[in-house]
């Protein structure tokens, strides 16, 4: 079979929202024990707290931003019943040689932002899980700390993108 190269598309060029679910993907296979919330799966959630594995105020926490959360992932500690909860928010970007273009704002959303804030003031653990592809296939994943002060955010009136630091004052 003949391939025109007038039909080939880029990954790293293209669709955003599929480059994200490819690094959502990409993250869940590395990690392990991380689920990808959606609504045919929230029976975890339940179960884990019927059988006593997580706190019920985590549990609520996860319930009020299932639709927002991009993956959940699960750690034993020490042998211990209950599981530690990690929230994790995807970024997917395509790695650029120039240092100041590595540094640029992630774009998030004020509900991911009320989930941060929530999960932080009940020890819940909120991680930014970075994956990088670079040209040749390869790809790099990267957990940091989320920091706000690094994100942008759409402002209310949709002129432009803010940051958050401003945005919140955090």
């Amino acid at each position: 079979m003949e391939y025109n190269t007038k039909d080939f598309i880029n990954f790293r060029e293209g669709n955003a929202y599929l480059k994200g679910l490819f690094g959502e993907m990409v993250v869940k296979n590395n990690l392990g024990n991380t689920i990808k919330p959606k609504k045919g799966n929230f029976w975890i959630i339940e179960k884990l707290v019927k059988d006593g594995r997580i706190e019920e105020s985590a549990a609520g926490i996860l319930r009020k931003y299932w639709d927002t959360i991009d993956l959940v992932r699960f750690i034993k500690d020490d042998g211990k019943s209950i599981l530690k909860i990690q929230v994790l928010e995807v970024k997917t970007k395509k790695f650029y040689r120039n240092i100041k273009a590595r540094y640029l704002a992630h774009k998030t959303t004020r509900r991911t932002v009320d989930c941060y804030k929530e999960c932080r003031s009940n020890n819940i653990d909120f991680k930014l899980a970075y994956v990088v592809l670079f040209r040749d296939w390869f790809y790099a994943i990267k957990l940091k700390e989320f920091d706000p002060s690094m994100c942008s955010i759409y402002s209310k009136d949709g002129s432009r993108w803010d940051t958050l630091k401003s945005i919140f004052k955090l």
